[in-house]
């Protein structure tokens, strides 16, 4: 199986087991394009997507120096703090989907970084896969430029329903 079958694979059963959102879809592209204008999403470069299903997608297309490197003393791949800073964003922006009242918080991540992650580009998909009334629970991946899957999470976050 190629890398990039492998990931289309994960990326069908992760949309598979998304809920949809609990807001309607034009107050989700609206919440979506606001995360877009978040300085933190100019700073780092990222471009957020919502696709069929309920599902969040983040674009780092251009890496730059500032996201490369690590203690390996290699500066070829993507460093890590990058890598959660980019999982947790994503697990919360899916969480907001579900926060009909506004506002949704990380409580718990839980990150395995499987490989290393090679530029040009990363890419990543989240969803929310069980939600109680306080509670969604999310599942994430990034996939790099040569179509590997090289990181995957799960979050508990919070949810405003009240």
């Amino acid at each position: 199986m190629t890398a990039s079958v492998e990931h289309d694979a994960h990326i069908a059963a992760l949309q598979s087991r998304a809920l949809p959102p609990l807001i309607d879809d034009k107050i989700c592209q609206q919440w979506i394009a606001g995360l877009g204008a978040h300085p933190i999403m100019a700073q780092t470069g990222l471009k957020a997507t919502l696709l069929d299903g309920g599902l969040v997608r983040f674009d780092l297309n251009e890496l730059q120096d500032y996201h490369l490197g690590g203690f390996s003393g290699t500066r070829q791949v993507v460093n890590g703090a990058i890598l959660a800073a980019m999982l947790d964003g994503l697990c919360g922006a899916a969480a907001n989907l579900h926060a009909p009242k506004g506002g949704a918080a990380t409580v718990d991540l839980s990150t395995q970084f499987m490989r290393a992650t090679m530029g040009p580009s990363v890419t990543g998909y989240s969803a929310v896969v069980s939600r109680g009334t306080k509670l969604a629970f999310v599942e994430a991946m990034l996939i790099d430029g040569a179509n590997n899957v090289t990181a995957r999470c799960t979050a508990t976050c919070t949810v405003s329903s009240t």
